[in-house]
């Protein structure tokens, strides 16, 4: 877990440098906000979703299955090539 929150930690200045670099500045606020909004809306739904899957199976099983989420959001970025063309 220590490892993963290490390794997690530049991501968000990547995306706030894509994000300035990409959204022009007088939508930068509304941008910002839904963002945000969504962030602070998925955290109850993540947990929520957590707890289902730790009360279907073990705790190992479903720390397994969101590493594994976990990788391949991660992963995803690499591969597609979207992601590769929005870095300037």
């Amino acid at each position: 877990m220590a490892l993963a929150g290490i390794a997690a930690g530049p991501v968000n200045p990547l995306l706030t440098a894509v994000q300035f670099s990409r959204i022009p500045s007088e939508l930068r606020g509304r941008v910002s906000g839904a963002i945000m909004a969504a962030v602070v809306a998925a955290v109850p739904v993540g947990i929520f979703g957590a707890g289902l899957l730790v009360a279907m199976t073990s705790l190992t099983t479903a720390l397994l299955v969101i590493a594994a989420g976990y990788f391949l959001v991660s992963l995803y970025p690499a591969l597609h090539p979207a992601w590769r063309a929005a870095i300037p």
